[in-house]
């Protein structure tokens, strides 16, 4: 090979060399950088468990517990390889149900009650809205969930019933709305089955020292 192959030569290596010199420094800073912000969401997610664990508010716990979710989610997209992190995602998001599930039997429960109580029909028909809403709230938490949405929608007919038996002569008023009350029957039915659902799930712990421990282990990547 003649000096001008060699020095053609010289310059083609060098220029690959550079090359492959500049794209593994700009791989390096961005892989830190990734690096970074999923160190970053490993910290909100032990933040928003440790605030979960302290807090009593429903909405709060439910926040938090998405908030888990989320990061879990960013983090996962940063560093694909460490696919542990929805480990911790699973289980704030059973946590979710479950809670939301509970919430869903007891406040129905308490605002049925209230309904039931109540003597005037108008005022029977805006409790079994309260009912309604309430549970609308759950069924979006937990969509699909087929009964808590079955049970709305028993309460909604009901709802609906009394409004158009409230148009009717006042003396015909008591007797068909006594007969308006089969349409609660699904709706009663269903929170007997979520309340019996809800004692077996009470029984699972929640997961926090697992969470932790896993924790541990991603914040050494």
């Amino acid at each position: 090979m003649n000096w001008f192959g060699l020095v053609v030569l010289a310059v083609a290596v060098l220029a690959g060399g550079t090359f492959f010199l500049r794209h593994a420094w700009r791989r390096w800073r961005e892989r830190r950088e990734e690096r970074r912000q999923f160190r970053d969401r490993l910290r909100g997610i032990r933040q928003a468990v440790e605030a979960f664990e302290k807090a009593q508010d429903f909405d709060e716990q439910i926040r938090l517990l998405a908030d888990v979710v989320r990061d879990c989610s960013q983090g996962l997209r940063f560093f694909p390889e460490q696919a542990a992190i929805m480990h911790i995602a699973r289980h704030c998001d059973d946590e979710r149900r479950k809670l939301a599930q509970h919430w869903a039997v007891t406040e129905s429960t308490r605002l049925m009650a209230l309904m039931e109580e109540s003597t005037n029909l108008r005022s029977k028909a805006g409790r079994a809205n309260q009912v309604v809403q309430s549970l609308k709230v759950i069924s979006r938490l937990l969509f699909p969930h087929e009964k808590i949405t079955n049970a709305m929608h028993a309460v909604t007919h009901y709802q609906e019933a009394l409004e158009g038996v409230l148009e009717l002569p006042e003396e015909q008023c008591a007797e068909v709305a006594e007969g308006a009350r089969t349409l609660l029957e699904p709706y009663f039915r269903i929170v007997a089955e979520l309340r019996s659902e809800n004692e077996e799930l009470a029984r699972i712990p929640w997961a926090g020292e697992e969470i932790r421990r896993t924790l541990a282990r991603l914040e050494k990547v």
